[in-house]
Formats: structure tokens, C-alpha cells, sequence
């Protein structure tokens, strides 16, 4: 059996911690719908956390980290690892705008009550799915009451390789860059598992199970700050949301799939809990 060198060591330590922590849009486009027309994803969310008590102005100021998609009044669906090390008490949604500067923040902003896990595993970032609810109910302006909210996928929709999704975000257009106040969209398209395995390697790759999805953009892909938001595949016309944003080795490299959260093995969890009397009482 052949043994590793330290370098060998070293460098393969050092990609899989920028794997997990610097993960994740690169080359997308901005999202620009002009006069009053409705969002194109009134369902995506930024989650902030409180930056500042109080600015210059007199004001809270607040930072985004993380996307998420609304799935009914109450509850949204993200990235587990979002909350990793967070205080719900400094945290925030905002929904459904395409640019957050110009966000009414007072109508806007919406505290979370409680998040649900189920089983993540943050050391091999397994079970990277999250529910939030909101402390109060989120109710879209009427011109947004049809697609307000995100379309799950069906249960036998487990096969996607080569179907083209959307990607959206607020994160990074570049590795290690600013965040962006504008949403953007690109476009990626799910491959198989062992095609990411032989790109990643075994080390890197996700496990050969329904729970997480690979998906390679043209240029275009997921970077920082997008984590959690919704991978949009159409089938049949019909855009559901079929993955979030989980993880990747870096950003918008030629050749070079990310991670996302499969959303079809955790369906019955899902509609359990946002359906649920219980929980939403």
C-alpha cells in the first residue's frame, strides 16, 4: 500500500477545510424587472444577521449570508450549516426582493422563531437542509399570491441528470468577493454521481446516495454568501425547487461541479413539519 507524504497530507487538509468553509454566483446575470412588474423569485429569501445595533443613521444595519426559498406563510427552507454557530435573536429574513438596497426593511424584515434540522452532520456536511419559521406570518402583496411561494418537487423526481436548473443568489460573483445587494441568476446542469466522483475524487465527492445533487455550470456557478438558496430545475414547465445550495471546492471554475442539497429525500420531513398543527401553532 502506498502512503501519502506530508505535503500530499497537507494539501489534501487544506482543500477539504476551503471545501466545506469557503463554499459556496459567478457569471450570472442580474435579475432586473422594470416599473412595478412582479419578481421573477418572489420566494427567495436573504438571511442577514444584525452587523451594527445602531448606524450612523439611527438605524439597525444588517448583513446578508445566506439564501433560502419561502415554502408557505410561515416557513422557508436553506442550508443547515447557515445557522452553524448563529444566534436566532440577530437574524433575519427578507423576502422576495431583487435588489436589497432598496428593500423597505421595516415591512421587509422578518425575525425567525425556530429552525429544524434533521440529522446534519457538520463535520462531512451531511443532511444540509434546514426549515425556519418566521415569527410572523409572511403575507405577499397580491400581484405576488400566485408563485409567492416555492413548488416542491414530486417524490419520483429523483433522477435529474442533464436537466438544466437556475441557480439564484445574493452571494459572491467571484471567489472570496464582495457580496452583492442585486440577485443573480445563472444556469447549471445536474450530472451523475460518478461523473462528480471522477472530477472530485473520491475524497471530495458527495456519497453515491439520492441525498445531494452535483450540478456544472458554463462559467456559472455558486459562491459565497449563496448557501442555502434554491436550485430551480423546470420539468414538464413547471419550476421546482429541487435542491439548495450546499457546498463546492471553490468558485466558477472551468470544470468543476458543487454540491447541492437534494430536496426529494427529505420530502416527507418537509411537508410534515410545514404542515404540521403543532408547529405552526
Amino acid at each position: 500500500m502506498r502512503l501519502l507524504n506530508i505535503n500530499s497530507v497537507a494539501f489534501l487538509l487544506l482543500s477539504f477545510v476551503e471545501y466545506i468553509y469557503a463554499t459556496p454566483i459567478v457569471g450570472g446575470k442580474v435579475i432586473y424587472n422594470p416599473g412595478n412588474a412582479a419578481p421573477k423569485y418572489p420566494y427567495m429569501i436573504s438571511i442577514q444577521e444584525l452587523y451594527k445595533p445602531i448606524n450612523s443613521r439611527g438605524v439597525e444595519e444588517f448583513r446578508h449570508f445566506c439564501g433560502g426559498a419561502m415554502l408557505n406563510h410561515w416557513w422557508f427552507v436553506t442550508a443547515a450549516h447557515c445557522f452553524l454557530r448563529k444566534k436566532l435573536a440577530r437574524i433575519s429574513a427578507v423576502i422576495g426582493h431583487e435588489n436589497l438596497s432598496s428593500a423597505n426593511q421595516n415591512n421587509s424584515r422578518y425575525a425567525i422563531e425556530r429552525v429544524k434540522f434533521i440529522y446534519y452532520q457538520p463535520t462531512n456536511i451531511q443532511n444540509d437542509i434546514a426549515l425556519a419559521r418566521l415569527k410572523k406570518s409572511y403575507e405577499p402583496e397580491l400581484n405576488l399570491i400566485k408563485h409567492a411561494f416555492g413548488i416542491l418537487p414530486l417524490p419520483d423526481m429523483k433522477n435529474l441528470s442533464g436537466v438544466s436548473c437556475q441557480i439564484v443568489g445574493y452571494g459572491a460573483t467571484q471567489y472570496a468577493g464582495e457580496l452583492q445587494n442585486n440577485l443573480i441568476e445563472g444556469e447549471v446542469k445536474i450530472i451523475t454521481k460518478q461523473e462528480c466522483s471522477d472530477i472530485l475524487g473520491r475524497i471530495l465527492a458527495p456519497p453515491h446516495d439520492e441525498t445531494t445533487l452535483c450540478a456544472l455550470g458554463d462559467n456559472q456557478d455558486t459562491c459565497q454568501g449563496d448557501s442555502g438558496g434554491p436550485l430551480i430545475c423546470k420539468v414538464n414547465d413547471v419550476p421546482y425547487i429541487c435542491g439548495i445550495v450546499s457546498h463546492g471546492l471553490t468558485c466558477g471554475v472551468t470544470g468543476v461541479p458543487s454540491i447541492y442539497t437534494a430536496i426529494v429525500p427529505y420530502l416527507e420531513w418537509i411537508t410534515w413539519i410545514i404542515n404540521d398543527k403543532v408547529e405552526n401553532s
